[in-house]
């Protein structure tokens, strides 16, 4: 029975002996185009018949270097989305309302020294100033509310993340500062109300939500400096309570103007101080850093 396997004949044997082959041998015998880079590599020789074991056992391209330690990453209500939406907000509601309560703005300086009881017949007061005055009364208690998270930060700094986000304390800040000058100026009346007319008490409040709706415009420059450049913290803050103290060291001046009248309502004017001015801001401060230690372990 014939042979069914194909006749190879002695020439296509030396043609299939001269092509080159994929082998060690050629690898090994070839010269490399470039310089290897790496010494510690697989070298030229090493072919697909080489086994390794463990796979940790293996070598690597480069050895590690030194490490450098991560940098902590800054938490600030500039990098936060949610605080910046609120500043924006209230600055744009602010310049909403600025076109109707101009005036407002204008007589800053006069509803916070002005004692006269009786206005001007020819003094314009149809302009709705309620609008400005409580985007600017908002304004201030944004900036204070970011004023004191960055006083937390700065005196309680801690080494777990918060359990809160920024905005969270942010907006609950803003909350207990909008409660605070709330309750100061519902002291204010009460006290009024109390040891003086009608017409004595309006002009403090007057002056009262003045000083309020300035200490925000004021305070602004202050937070954004702070939030931009953090090595002027301590500075700014320092300059923030200065500002605070002069405003309401302006409300103590004209309280002084209109209810001073004699040696014996220094009595009034001693109660006045500790009961307004002195131990409301003590506990309120206190409250605020509590508040915040609070938002930082969780609810």
């Amino acid at each position: 029975m014939p042979s069914t396997q194909p006749h190879i004949s002695s020439t296509q044997v030396a043609r299939a002996e001269a092509l080159p082959t994929d082998s060690v041998d050629s690898l090994t015998a070839a010269e490399s185009k470039y310089e290897p880079r790496f010494d510690t590599a697989f070298p030229d020789s090493s072919g697909n018949d080489s086994s390794i074991l463990r796979p940790d056992c293996a070598p690597v391209m480069t050895a590690p270097q030194a490490t450098v330690p991560a940098t902590p990453r800054h938490i600030s209500p500039l990098a936060d989305n949610g605080s910046m939406l609120l500043v924006l907000a209230v600055v744009f509601i602010t310049t909403v309302s600025y076109r109707k309560g101009y005036k407002y703005v204008a007589d800053f300086f006069h509803n916070i020294s002005s004692v006269r009881e009786r206005q001007n017949l020819f003094e314009d007061h149809t302009v709705n100033e309620t609008q400005i005055m409580t985007a600017l009364t908002a304004n201030t208690c944004i900036f204070e509310a970011i004023l004191l998270y960055i006083a937390f930060r700065l005196f309680y700094p801690s080494a777990s993340p918060a359990a809160t986000p920024v905005t969270g304390f942010i907006l609950a800040l803003s909350a207990f500062t909008g409660l605070y000058h709330i309750a100061m100026l519902a002291l204010c009346w009460l006290l009024g109300f109390i040891f003086s007319d009608k017409a004595s008490t309006t002009l403090w409040l007057d002056g009262v939500k003045a000083s309020t709706s300035m200490l925000g415009v004021l305070l602004a420059p202050i937070t954004f400096t702070i939030l931009i450049f953090p090595q002027f913290t301590l500075t700014g803050l320092f300059i923030a309570i200065f500002l605070y103290f002069l405003a309401r060291l302006v409300v103590i001046y004209k309280a002084f103007r209109i209810f001073y009248n004699n040696l014996q309502s220094s009595l009034y004017f001693i109660l006045y101080l500790c009961s307004v001015e002195f131990v409301p801001v003590i506990l309120s401060l206190a409250g605020a850093m509590n508040l915040c230690r609070i938002l930082h372990v969780g609810l």
